[in-house]
C-alpha cells in the first residue's frame, strides 16, 4: 500500500469528530488527493486548542474522508467543527519506505519533527 502525497493541502473540519468517528467531512477536500485501491495519505489533525492527532485516510470523495485514527503514536480524540485539517510529512510516512535516497530512518523521524 503506497502512501501518496500532494503538498499545501489543508482544510477545516466542516462537522465535529467524536474519537470514534471513521469518517470526516471538510469544509473543501479539493486540495487532499484521491487515493486508489491500497494507497493511502496522512493527515494531522489540529484542535482549537492545539492538541493534535494524526490519522490515515484511505478514500476522498469530495469533502468527505475516511479515516483510520490514532496513527503515528498518536490517540484518537473529539475535534470541533472547525478545527485545521492537513497534509504535513509525518514520521510514518518517512520511516514507511518514503524518505528520500540516503535519508536514515533517524533522520527521518528528526525532520518530521523540525518541519512537521
Amino acid at each position: 500500500m503506497p502512501a501518496i502525497a500532494t503538498n499545501n493541502a489543508k482544510s477545516t473540519l466542516a462537522s465535529a469528530l467524536s474519537s470514534t468517528s471513521m469518517t470526516a467531512s471538510l469544509v473543501d477536500g479539493s486540495s487532499f488527493p484521491s487515493p486508489g485501491t491500497g494507497e493511502y495519505f496522512y493527515l494531522t489533525l489540529i484542535h482549537t486548542n492545539g492538541t493534535t492527532e494524526i490519522v490515515k485516510c484511505t478514500v476522498r470523495s469530495g469533502n468527505g474522508l475516511t479515516i483510520l485514527r490514532g496513527q503515528d503514536g498518536t490517540t484518537a480524540r473529539t475535534f470541533p467543527a472547525g478545527s485545521k485539517v492537513e497534509l504535513r510529512v509525518v514520521a510514518a510516512y518517512l520511516n514507511e519506505g518514503n524518505a528520500p535516497s540516503g535519508i536514515s530512518t533517524g533522520k527521518a523521524i528528526a525532520m518530521a519533527m523540525v518541519f512537521g
